[in-house]
């Protein structure tokens, strides 16, 4: 098994804090786009996907386009603390999962995502971080943060390259549809 593109079926996505009031900070357009490619892909692969809310009385739900392709497994967490660990239920709900291979995405990339990958690793998570599905409204901020998460042991690449390394070949059954959502 290849550690920076471990088998789809190994892995699990976790979607950190995708938020309406949060992501009108960022540079929407660009993220909001990213985001829901990225979770579309893993409904395609089969990929479980757990999501979590930051104080989501304040902060708002998760964005509709998500929320759109929850499926009758997805779940969705809300939380105060800023590690996703800190709230039990998801803690509960992630090591109760064979899957080792951790996909993170979300906001903010320095604050949120940062604590959830360091704990992720240190649980002894293989984490991958698709540098172009994590935002803050910092672009300093975001390349401190993938820096520490690189430094602490996690994959940092793309979405796209986390697709095309699970297809494999353009035969794959889910090569157009895949190849649809990216461009």
């Amino acid at each position: 098994m290849n550690k920076f593109f471990p088998p789809s079926e190994k892995c699990m996505m976790i979607l950190v804090d995708v938020q309406e009031r949060l992501i009108k900070a960022m540079d929407e357009s660009k993220y909001r786009n990213k985001l829901v490619t990225a979770v579309k892909i893993m409904n395609e692969m089969h990929v479980p996907v757990i999501t979590t809310e930051q104080y989501p009385k304040g902060l708002g739900e998760t964005i509709p386009e998500i929320k759109e392709t929850f499926t009758e497994k997805s779940k969705v967490f809300a939380k105060t603390s800023f590690p996703c660990w800190g709230e039990v239920e998801f803690a509960k709900a992630v090591t109760a999962r064979p899957e080792k291979n951790l996909i993170i995405v979300g906001m903010e990339s320095h604050v949120c995502v940062l604590q959830t990958v360091l704990e992720a690793i240190e649980r002894g998570y293989n984490v991958i971080v698709p540098a172009d599905c994590v935002c803050s409204r910092s672009e300093y901020d975001k390349e401190i943060a993938l820096n520490l998460m690189r430094q602490a042991g996690a994959t940092i690449t793309t979405i796209e390259s986390i697709a095309f390394s699970w297809l494999g070949d353009a035969k794959h059954p889910s090569f157009k549809t895949i190849s649809k959502l990216i461009v």
